[in-house]
């Protein structure tokens, strides 16, 4: 198989057609914020962001972060003194742990309303999670 096509095939984007801040959470049953680059200097910030995943989460919609994500989750404070999973790194366990969420090194940690998940390696069992959790 040529390089080229290697390259090709591994190189994945997804197009948003919508942002956040054009919709309302009530018209979903889950939001799911996504980490990886950028995360950290686009989302943990983001007020605007914390407002809509906090009337989801008021209005019963599932709210789940994995990788990066689950600290976008914690800084709207829905996971204060709740057990949560974050890609294992320093900065986002500590992220966490500033916003009273207590880190578990696990791949997926599912509460009723909120479930994280730690990134790549617990991706799968973070979709069936989730799917489990919408039934």
């Amino acid at each position: 198989m040529p390089c080229s096509r290697i390259h090709k095939e591994t190189e994945r984007k997804a197009l948003a057609e919508v942002t956040f801040s054009e919709v309302s959470a009530s018209d979903y049953d889950a939001i799911a914020v996504i980490g990886g680059s950028g995360t950290n200097d686009h989302l943990w910030g983001n007020q605007e962001l914390q407002s809509f995943l906090k009337q989801a989460h008021e209005q019963k919609v599932l709210v789940t972060g994995i990788c990066a994500g689950s600290v976008t989750v914690a800084k709207t404070g829905l996971l204060s003194g709740r057990k949560a999973a974050c890609y294992p790194v320093d900065v986002q366990i500590d992220e966490l742990k500033a916003n009273s969420a207590e880190y578990v090194k696990r791949h997926v940690v599912a509460h009723g309303d909120i479930i994280t998940g730690d990134g790549p390696d617990g991706a799968k069992e973070f979709g069936e999670s989730l799917a489990a959790a919408l039934r």
